[in-house]
């Protein structure tokens, strides 16, 4: 359930969600069965204690039968009845108490298993101190994620490493990279070695890790406010002018996971947060592949070069470009470091590493790259433009939390009355099944009162032998068990019906919510419904409903009881009820104050023997049922809240219907893949400004296209509009001529294939994770890792297809989960290919062979393509460049390149140099440049003059 609503996004693009609700329905099939087990245990338990004080009652009797013990109302009312009648509620709370137990016990097992897990090595991080010579050192180190596995993950790791050195991590997909960082912040167990870390760590992960709230909170991240330091921060990492687009700069609210930022924007929020931490080592893992050449070239040298100058810095990348002004640079393979120098003996030396440098180069289309003389004290050059450098910080103004994207949670105020009650019992037949348990109760009092009755009209009437007596009052003891019984079973049925209802409703509305309510709803306020408050309904809500009633009906037969034998207690008892239903806080004080009335109401019931020792044992006895009552209906009142949060999210508005019968396309549509888009404009929520102004063009069919733009720029945004993650709010989206907000959302999601910006892998197994509906068989799947370059890495584990997958693909690299991506899509063979930064986290070398697959399997498809990467769109027929959400210029690549101010080509020259290289490399390197601009003119002329 989690990872479904976690991953609601994936599921909609994919078309998967009737598949995934399908499945955690079949799940809570499951559970209903153990949950009907545990709740008709608890209803025989409810009902042998329930039931206990009429058969000691009875036992009791008729031993003193047996015996040959007179009856008299002495002995029957003052003492038996009386007795039982006060030691029938503590009796009856045995069960609750037992339970309680039982809960405890499980509770306590399973935190004590946690706390009994096998710790990690403690010792491997240490403080910093003067005179240490390595920050990092690892000597003969092994590590592996499974300790019982005998092949290691990491092996024969050797590393040293200075304070102030710079490391560069590069390696192909799943070479041990990510993990390595990962060893050295101690969190994988280690299997050999020794390994020791210096001073204080801050680490940015692969994915961008963004928690809900403000820009601001979360570069702070707990720490004080250093304005000074706070503000030279956001301007090393280019924030400044995206603070100023954001609505209420740095003190907008970061949405779930980061839903309102870019990925580019998300990454520079997370370099933001660590560098503000001021520790001693930064380890960076591939923060630069989520932004745009021209920004990474930026926050390398301002960030990587001059912020961390004096610090010691690891930093994991797939761009060559970066490598030559490093220390030392270590080339990973096979979860081993095969070489580690510096880059020119690298080069010289080392065939992996040309192979990797050469890969770079050949997607550029140029070969003496390596002729250019970086140094560290050169730096990369980079354009400081007004837009990163000159734009002053402004202090934001604090907005109003109605103005924000995450509102604030919904809760229920004052006395919401019957409402809850209403809409619990409303669910499938609840009332019936609440009737039929509150009848059969009242009938178990009746058969109560009638017991004592008969006992009281006749323990001393000598026409009525004891053995009638006892026979008559055991057997309509015996009877009235019967109702107590199904009084339990009709709970029980009560319990299962309504929690199965409003699951299946709640379930229905979240899978058929928009993502414009998971983007503004954190995820535990969602999970905290499905998890902690349905858990409250399941268990808990049908025996409080039980026990609140039975209560109830059992104090009120009580004063009924004693107002019939003595009407005048209704003079003293009626207020003070009031007055304790009023104040059921303080319902102990109240609680003594009916002791009293016990007491003064003894004194005028002397005359009466008879009925006299009834009513007495009914009043001594009143004001523990009142207490009991009250207290009763307080839980049930606190439990009934569940209700009311789930009901909640059960009224939230849905999204376009999954299927419109008489608009559903034709089984082979798109037939060409056409797309056309007439001034689109998209905003996220109906008061907030546009995302897209007017965007206008069209992608023919079977056309590759590509689309770029900075970071920011609205790519991903246009992409979610294609598939209607978010509905227009002008223009429309055709394909094939069919305006796409005519149909249903699972007709049009189904017809298109993605390759998203974050790979999504689920818990399972290879297989499901390519194929979750089952539709291909292994032969074809088998195929299909072939393409995509995950072949050996799946052949190589013990169980191929059926090797495990972790929660989030933890135990595959961000790589290879891009890869299992690809591979889906070449399953599905969707006329219409969208590719959302497909590979920003692979190396160069895998991506030109998975941009030839892509090329060669969907030859006759309309490909899309965004990327940040400008060689992967050099060979597309036209690309869209994309500037602060509008069309900048759409026309051939070639068309692009070689008009003046384009951005595209400005793009170009700044993913092979920088932006402002014109005016600062040497004569050698301005031929370099030349020569790449003129190598890519040819290249779009089709004359390929280097083999990819």
């Amino acid at each position: 359930m989690s990872e479904s609503l976690v991953h609601m996004k994936i599921l909609k693009l994919y078309a998967w969600e009737a598949h995934f609700k399908k499945v955690i329905e079949g799940l809570r099939e499951v559970e209903y069965k153990w949950l009907s087990a545990f709740l008709i245990r608890r209803a025989y338990n409810s009902f042998l204690f329930w039931s206990s004080p009429v058969l000691v009652s009875a036992a009791t009797f008729l031993t003193c039968y047996l015996l040959k013990i007179p009856l008299d109302a002495s002995n029957v009312f003052f003492t038996t009845v009386a007795t039982l009648r006060l030691v029938q509620d503590p009796v009856r709370s045995i069960p609750i108490v037992i339970a309680v137990f039982i809960q405890a016990k499980v509770s306590f097992t399973r935190v004590s298993k946690f706390l009994d897990a096998p710790e990690l090595n403690g010792e491997v991080r240490k403080k910093y101190r003067l005179g240490i010579d390595y920050l990092i050192a690892m000597n003969s180190c092994g590590f592996s994620w499974d300790e019982t596995s005998s092949k290691t993950t990491l092996k024969n790791i050797n590393l040293e490493v200075r304070a102030g050195e710079k490391i560069a991590i590069c390696g192909e997909v799943g070479s041990g990279k990510s993990t390595l960082l990962t060893a050295i912040l101690g969190e994988v167990p280690k299997t050999e070695g020794t390994i020791q870390v210096c001073g204080k760590i801050a680490y940015v992960s692969q994915t961008a890790w963004i928690q809900t709230g403000t820009v601001q909170d979360y570069i702070l991240f707990g720490s004080l406010m250093d304005r000074q330091i706070y503000q030279e921060t956001l301007v090393r990492c280019s924030l400044v002018k995206d603070l100023e687009v954001l609505p209420f700069g740095d003190l907008t609210q970061i949405g779930e996971r980061g839903v309102n930022l870019s990925g580019g924007q998300k990454q520079r929020v997370q370099l933001a947060r660590a560098l503000y931490q001021n520790a001693d080592i930064y380890l960076l893992d591939d923060p630069f592949s989520a932004v745009d050449a021209h920004t990474a070239t930026s926050l390398f040298n301002e960030y990587v070069m001059s912020a961390l100058s004096e610090k010691t810095v690891l930093l994991v990348t797939h761009q060559v470009d970066f490598l030559p002004i490093f220390d030392s640079i270590l080339l990973m393979s096979d979860g081993e470091v095969i070489q580690s120098a510096p880059y020119q003996d690298l080069l010289a030396d080392c065939q992996e590493f040309k192979y990797l440098v050469n890969a770079h180069q050949d997607t550029l289309g140029v070969s003496d790259i390596n002729n250019m003389a970086y140094r560290r004290e050169k730096e990369i050059p980079t354009k400081e433009t007004d837009d990163i450098h000159g734009n002053r910080y402004i202090e934001s103004v604090k907005p109003s939390p109605v103005d924000q994207l995450i509102k604030r949670e919904e809760r229920e105020s004052g006395d919401t009355g019957l409402k809850p009650y209403i809409l619990y019992l409303h669910q499938n037949k609840g009332f019936l099944y609440a009737s039929l348990c509150a009848i059969s109760h009242i009938i178990f009092i009746a058969g109560q009162i009638s017991q004592n009755s008969w006992m009281a009209a006749n323990v001393q009437n000598p026409c009525v032998s004891t053995l009638k007596l006892i026979s008559v009052y055991i057997g309509i003891g015996v009877c009235t068990m019967f109702f107590v019984l199904s009084r339990s079973l009709f709970v029980v049925v009560l319990g299962v019906q309504t929690s199965r209802s409003l699951f299946s409703q709640l379930l229905n509305t979240l899978f058929r919510a928009p993502m414009s309510f998971f983007d503004s709803t954190p995820l535990g306020r969602v999970l905290s419904r499905v998890s902690s408050d349905l858990s409250i309904i399941d268990l808990d809500i049908p025996f409080a409903f039980m026990f609140g009633l039975s209560s109830s009906l059992n104090a009120y037969s009580n004063l009924g009881v004693i107002a019939v034998v003595i009407w005048q207690v209704l003079f003293v008892s009626v207020p003070m009820i009031v007055l304790a239903i009023r104040l059921q806080r303080y319902y102990l004080a109240s609680a003594k104050e009916l002791m009293r009335i016990n007491g003064t109401t003894k004194s005028a019931l002397a005359n009466h023997l008879g009925f006299v020792g009834m009513a007495l044992s009914y009043g001594l006895s009143l004001n523990n049922s009142f207490v009991n009552s009250i207290q009763k209906q307080c839980d049930l009142a606190n439990k009934i809240i569940s209700v009311e949060r789930v009901n909640q999210y059960m009224d939230i508005q849905s999204e376009a219907a999954e299927v419109i019968e008489e608009n559903r396309p034709l089984p082979d549509w798109p037939q060409v893949g056409s797309v056309e888009l007439k001034d689109l404009k998209i905003r996220y929520r109906k008061d907030a400004p546009l995302v897209l102004h007017g965007i206008t063009c069209k992608f023919e069919g079977r056309d590759k296209i590509g689309i770029v733009g900075r970071t920011g720029s609205g790519k991903t945004t246009l992409i979610g509009a294609l598939f209607r993650l978010v509905e227009p709010a002008g223009g429309y989206i055709s394909i094939d001529s069919v305006d796409i907000t005519t149909l249903g959302l699972h007709d049009l999601h189904s017809r298109l294939g993605i390759i998203p910006q974050e790979p999504t892998l689920f818990q399972g197994t290879v297989r499901y994770n390519l194929d979750p509906l089952g539709k291909f068989s292994d032969q074809q799947i088998w195929e299909v890792l072939g393409k995509c370059q995950l072949l050996e890495a799946v052949q190589e584990k013990e169980q191929g297809l059926d090797s495990l997958v972790a929660e989030d693909g933890s135990n595959w690299s961000m790589g290879q989960r891009q890869l299992f991506c690809l591979g889906r899509t070449l399953l599905r063979r969707c006329r219409i290919l969208v590719l959302d930064e497909a590979t920003a986290s692979i190396d160069n070398a895998t991506d030109a062979v998975l941009q030839k697959t892509i090329r060669t399997e969907f030859k006759h498809c309309t490909v899309i393509t965004v990327a940040h990467r400008i060689p992967t769109v050099m060979d597309c027929d036209m690309v869209l460049a994309m500037s602060d959400g509008r069309v900048a210029e759409y026309d051939k690549p070639k068309k692009l390149m070689e008009t003046e101010g384009s951005l595209f080509r400005e793009l170009v020259n700044e993913y092979c140099f920088s932006g402002d290289m014109l005016e600062s490399v040497s004569e050698n390197d301005m031929f370099c440049l030349e020569k790449i601009t003129g190598d890519l003119l040819l290249y779009l002329n089709g004359i390929h003059l280097f083999e990819t």
